[in-house]
């Protein structure tokens, strides 16, 4: 099979194919799909985004396994490369499992979060949203970001998906980077909904109403990779750390639950932290006001 390209361009320097150690659900069947051809997208921070078929995918070589998109290669790719051949055969998807089962465990969860954002503080220096908690305002484009948010928390609980979607369009592309703060933060938000949806019936309509307002505002107004992360999330599908910590919440468990979060703040420059004021904010249920 030919990789090159009739783009006018020299071609890009010959590939073999590469072999992944780990993958996840999303990439999986994306790989399937495209036969394992991959074409680059992006790079940020030692990763890189590519494009396998229709889908994003995420090539790291970061263990353990940091979401349903990445698949972790057993050597580097190569740097100059813009399409490459995959092979994953014989792996074992990872497939996050929504980590919280019952009315019980949801209600911790909601009484946890604000706790857990105050020993966060504590802990780290926050960064891009994340300063809000502090009560401080974040840099520039950042500055005004508190209005939006409170915005976007009144939408919700009010439960009006038209306005809620207007709110949510006007974060979304908030912010710079391939996922900008006011994408994580609503993915933060939807994956809150999804999973208390999940352990809680009485919360099901209300979840679903933000996260078809959210899905409903992404188109056109931020890039494809964001875009699918932000999908994801309303899917319940999330960073391994955003599982690992909400499984810790449930089952009161602390130290895993502090371990997780220092994990979901180090992603990307203010990506962990954005996601982190957005699940504080989902996870306060109907009934909270914003915490911001």
């Amino acid at each position: 099979m030919s990789l090159a390209r009739a783009t006018g361009e020299p071609p890009a320097p010959a590939v073999g194919i590469l072999t992944a150690s780990a993958i996840g659900c999303t990439a999986l069947a994306a790989l399937r799909a495209s036969r394992g051809v991959v074409h680059r997208l992006a790079d940020s921070g030692g990763s890189a985004f590519w494009a396998a078929g229709d889908e994003v995918v995420w090539l790291t070589s970061k263990e353990p396994l940091p979401h349903p998109r990445a698949i972790v290669l057993s050597a580097p790719f190569p740097s100059g490369a813009s399409e490459a051949v995959l092979s994953a055969d014989r792996l074992t998807a990872w497939r996050p499992s929504l980590p919280v089962s019952t009315k019980e465990s949801a209600s911790t969860l909601a009484a946890a979060a604000p706790t857990l954002a105050a020993e966060l503080l504590s802990l780290e220096r926050p960064r891009g949203l994340g300063v809000l908690l502090a009560g401080g305002t974040p840099d520039f484009p950042l500055a005004h970001a508190r209005e939006g948010l409170t915005r976007f928390a009144d939408a919700a609980r009010g439960g009006d998906s038209d306005e809620i979607a207007r709110a949510a369009g006007a974060l979304i592309g908030l912010g710079p980077g391939l996922t900008p703060s006011g994408d994580d933060y609503l993915a933060g938000v939807a994956f809150a909904t999804r999973l208390l949806a999940a352990a809680d019936p009485s919360l099901s309509p209300r979840g679903r109403t933000i996260r078809h307002a959210i899905r409903r505002a992404i188109q056109g107004r931020t890039n494809r990779v964001s875009a699918s992360l932000l999908r994801d999330a309303t899917d319940g599908l999330g960073f391994r750390a955003m599982h690992e910590l909400c499984d810790a919440l449930a089952a009161g468990d602390s130290g895993a639950a502090e371990r997780a979060a220092r994990g979901l703040s180090a992603i990307g420059h203010s990506s962990g932290w954005d996601l982190l004021v957005g699940l504080v904010e989902g996870l306060g249920g109907p009934s909270s006001r914003s915490r911001l």
